[in-house]
């Protein structure tokens, strides 16, 4: 069976996670993934993209996008349509698959704030009613066949509003285990944090915590890989804070397996998520880690067990607290190391290409 898949512009990591189970699932010979420009080679997936003169204009580009899955699903015949990001990639799909009579598969991949605003906005309220915009998408949730979230906070969201249990799918998207794994490297850095430098990520809160935790731990040592928009105005933070000497903005960088295994603890300060990849992938390299309650993520992170769980994103005296604690204590550390090991092996356990496989199995039969 062939599968056709709306994604848009999305790094090498985000298909290596949420793609490449995909492409496990028996009976699946072949993924034509529609994105902005080809990623990762990888068995059974092959890439749909508009001309390379087209990609940087984002709408016409989507333009573009729309006549490639009309045509692929009419010429292809693929088994169902997928589309991640509800808005607009997951209303594309939904539309294409309508229109050419297939089975439509919507991954929310950013929780329940896909249905609060186009523009996502960095903070909003999951208690609070939800609009015209958001009632619209939860009508097209429901006609779709089947659903798939980053955990079960979303789920639980989508089921108060209406949405069947049934054709709703938590997945875990674990990382892959050949390029994130504990090795040998020499701990070089304190503390890792790896994000899109843009303001939902909550980056001033990083350099808040380690100007604090340097009190406790002096010339604690950081790093920050990603870029965004924010980049010019964090670094100029640094002097600021005197913490220039602490912490290296490292940019963007595709071996973050390497970096993580140079670091001894992860940060993680987002004000909002589905669930944070970089979160798995260090638990994989085998770092304890000191994140935001954002998202799903705590349907993995223990507070205490496996990592420590901040409620309040901007509490930059809290995250540090952990952070030192996790430095200073080594039989805490160690013990936080060792339950991240248990952690990554029950995960390990997992196969989400056989969650996939259900989600398909759901999909297919709600279509006949």
């Amino acid at each position: 069976m062939k599968v056709l898949i709306q994604m848009g512009n999305v790094g090498d990591s985000i298909i290596d996670h949420l793609i490449s189970p995909i492409a496990r699932v028996e009976d699946i010979d072949e993924i034509m993934l529609v994105v902005r420009k080809p990623g990762p080679q990888i068995e059974n997936i092959k890439y749909y993209c508009p001309p390379k003169c087209l990609r940087t204009i984002p709408g016409i580009a989507i333009i573009f996008e729309f006549f490639i899955l009309i045509t692929l699903s009419l010429c292809k015949n693929p088994g169902y349509i997928g589309g991640y990001l509800f808005f607009p990639h997951g209303l594309l799909a939904y539309i294409v698959a309508k229109i050419t009579r297939k089975p439509i598969v919507i991954v929310l991949i950013a929780g329940p704030v896909e249905l609060y605003s186009i523009a996502s906005p960095v903070i909003y309220n999951p208690s609070k009613d939800l609009k015209l915009y958001g009632k619209c998408m939860l009508a097209i949730l429901k006609s779709s066949n089947a659903i798939v979230t980053t955990g079960s906070v979303t789920k639980d969201f989508l089921v108060k509003h209406g949405v069947s249990s049934y054709k709703v799918f938590p997945v875990i998207s674990c990382p892959n285990a050949d390029r994130f794994y504990p090795t040998n490297e020499t701990k070089v850095f304190d503390v890792i944090f790896v994000g899109r430098l843009a303001q939902v990520k909550n980056v001033e809160t990083v350099l808040l915590s380690i100007k604090e935790a340097n009190k406790i731990i002096p010339n604690i040592k950081a790093i920050i890989i990603g870029d965004g928009p924010l980049r010019n105005q964090l670094k100029e933070m640094l002097p600021e804070l005197g913490i220039e000497n602490n912490i290296q903005f490292l940019g963007y960088k595709k071996d973050v397996h390497v970096y993580l295994n140079k670091s001894r603890v992860l940060i993680l300060t987002s004000k909002r998520e589905g669930f944070p990849n970089v979160y798995l992938e260090a638990l994989f390299c085998g770092l304890p880690a000191v994140v935001s309650n954002c998202g799903d993520i705590t349907d993995i992170a223990k507070d205490g067990y496996n990592s420590y769980v901040v409620e309040d994103p901007a509490d930059y005296k809290v995250f540090s607290g952990a952070i030192s604690e996790l430095l200073t204590n080594e039989d805490l550390y160690q013990r936080i190391a060792r339950n991240v090991k248990d952690t990554v092996d029950r995960l390990s356990s997992y196969d989400n290409s056989i969650a996939w496989k259900n989600v398909i199995n759901t999909a297919m039969k709600k279509q006949s």
